[in-house]
């Protein structure tokens, strides 16, 4: 039992320290024009932090849409505007917003 659960902290360690490198080749993908393979290391990204219930830091939360979990790039594939105390960044992939209020 003991083993079971070690191998199982051992792994949610390995995805933590795994995550801010998906990150950053996601974006490189994106910024070369590989679209796929930018989506691919995002969703991966996902995957991991649900499997092992990982709760991602506000930087790394805020790089990726919640809609269609791409990597946001500002003025290459998102737009980010303040209104009103909030903060609205805008996807241009799948043409939906996340706003974030500002104090």
């Amino acid at each position: 039992m003991r083993r079971k659960i070690a191998k199982k902290i051992k792994a949610k360690q390995d995805a933590k320290a795994l995550i801010p490198d998906l990150l950053k080749k996601s974006k490189l993908a994106y910024k070369k024009g590989d679209k796929k393979l930018s989506l691919t290391y995002s969703k991966k990204i996902r995957f991991l932090y649900m499997k092992h219930k990982i709760k991602l830091p506000k930087t790394i939360k805020r790089q990726l849409c919640k809609h269609c979990y791409r990597v946001l790039i500002p003025s290459i594939n998102c737009r980010v505007r303040t209104n009103n105390n909030w903060l609205v960044i805008y996807c241009l992939d799948c043409k939906k917003y996340t706003r974030i209020l500002l104090n």
